[in-house]
């Protein structure tokens, strides 16, 4: 007589229960590999008829490896087996792996068709792409709400293909240091130039001015007024804007007698005497 082998498939172990001519004859556990399955199946049932197990994870693997090896493989519908398990007084693996037993010895099954091993390969990577894709855009949505919490602006950026910076302007207090580029920001609105959002020390950010990282060419024809030149030339305009010197003097000469003035005035003010 032929003997009828129920699989409880599970992702370490699998139970397993033999039963012939309507009596269980044994049952065990063994490591979730078809080919140690088939191994046991073959020692301790070598008149197997059939050998079924549920949809789940492992269906795929466990059929196609089950038909390579030459076994009698059949898989059901889960929900449809969960009917006849559940009058079982112990929900157990042992129990359910004999539940399955019986049931493919009396033939109350519904058999389902396993797609091809290659179908459920590119299967699996499309899952994990729209998994990955969605898991991106789910960071990148908690990365512009973290910026919107600390004042940064969220404009469109783009990875930045620099990996380290120097801040090279003198006039920005961050000179002489270098940092490692996470993006550049090109945000165009409000008083946020373009910029680098660079690492800083406890996990921070920073943004960094793409015009602080270029060397700062100081222009040499620029004048510099003091305070009291500043002064001066107020004095004079508004000296030159009452009567007293419009038609006597021209622009050039009252500023120079204006300066000599204020430069006695000074000295007086020292205690120096005027030759």
């Amino acid at each position: 007589m032929g003997q009828y082998i129920g699989l409880d498939v599970s992702m370490k172990e699998t139970a397993i229960s033999i039963r012939q001519d309507g009596k269980r004859i044994w049952r065990g556990k063994c490591a979730s590999d078809p080919q140690l399955l088939a191994a046991v199946i073959r020692k301790r049932a070598p008149h197997v008829q059939r050998v079924v197990f549920e949809t789940g994870p492992l269906s795929v693997w466990f059929y196609h490896a089950f038909v390579a090896e030459g076994l009698p493989a059949i898989c059901i519908d889960a929900r449809h087996a969960k009917a006849a398990l559940d009058m079982a007084a112990n929900k157990t693996d042992a129990n359910d792996a004999d539940g399955l037993a019986h049931l493919a010895e009396v033939g109350f099954y519904r058999e389902v068709r396993v797609k091809g091993f290659d179908s459920m390969l590119i299967r699996t990577l499309v899952s994990a792409r729209r998994q990955l894709l969605k898991m991106r855009v789910q960071i990148s949505n908690q990365i512009r709400g973290s910026k919107a919490y600390r004042n940064i602006p969220t404009g469109e950026s783009d990875e930045s293909s620099i990996e380290v910076i120097w801040v090279q302007d003198p006039r920005h207090p961050l000179c002489g240091r270098s940092f490692r580029v996470l993006r550049r920001s090109t945000h165009h609105g409000g008083n946020f130039p373009l910029s680098y959002e660079v690492e800083h020390r406890s996990g921070s950010t920073l943004l960094i001015p793409v015009a602080a990282t270029e060397k700062y060419v100081q222009d040499a024809n620029q004048t510099k007024l003091s305070i009291e030149a500043v002064r001066d030339l107020i004095t004079v305009a508004e000296c030159l804007e009452s009567h007293e010197y419009r038609p006597k003097q021209a622009v050039g000469d009252a500023v120079a007698s204006f300066a000599a003035s204020n430069h006695r005035r000074r000295r007086r003010g020292s205690g120096g005497g005027v030759s």
